[in-house]
This record gives structure tokens, C-alpha cells and sequence, in this order.
């Protein structure tokens, strides 16, 4: 059972580093981030899992709420940048507006 959660966790992060490589939406790019981010939420739980220990459990929870504040942060970032200047890729980006 243990080999499927590292397959997903492997397919997960192969998913997010394509999308990164390949998307230059930033929304799109934030999306790729959480993945590779739940991906090693993944290896983290299956391998507290394999060890009956529950400190990765804690950890993991407090990585999954660390990246929701910062994902909601990067967001209202992304959409105010998007609103202000009408632009949707990172290549165009110089700044934050005035």
C-alpha cells in the first residue's frame, strides 16, 4: 500500500514541475506550487505511517496551513497585478503596482 502513495506522491510532483515548466499563468503556477507542496505532505504522512510515530501528522497539518495562508495571499497578489495592469503572464511582469 505504501509503494501506491509514493506513485502519487511521484505522479503529483511530476504533474507540478511539467505545469511549471510549461504554464506562464500565474494562477496556473500557484496551482503547480500546491502540488508539489501536497505531494510532500503525501511522502511525509506515508512515512509516518510506515513508522507509528504521529509528529509527521502535525507537521504536515501545519505545512497544509501554511501554504493555505500564503496561497490566499498570492492570490489576492496575482488578482490585484491581473486587475491593475490587465496582464496574465509572468514573463510580463516588472513589478508591483503604485
Amino acid at each position: 500500500m505504501t509503494w501506491f502513495l509514493f506513485a502519487i506522491a511521484i505522479v503529483l510532483v511530476t504533474l507540478g514541475v511539467f505545469g511549471l515548466i510549461r504554464q506562464r499563468n500565474p494562477i496556473n503556477t500557484m496551482m503547480c506550487v500546491l502540488l508539489i507542496v501536497n505531494a510532500s505532505i503525501l511522502v511525509l504522512v506515508t512515512l509516518d505511517r510506515i513508522r507509528s510515530v504521529i509528529d509527521g501528522r502535525f507537521i504536515a497539518l501545519a505545512i497544509m496551513v501554511l501554504t493555505a495562508i500564503l496561497f490566499h495571499f498570492g492570490l489576492g497578489s496575482i488578482l490585484r497585478i491581473y486587475r491593475d495592469k490587465q496582464m496574465a503572464d509572468i514573463d510580463e511582469f516588472k513589478g508591483m503596482p503604485d
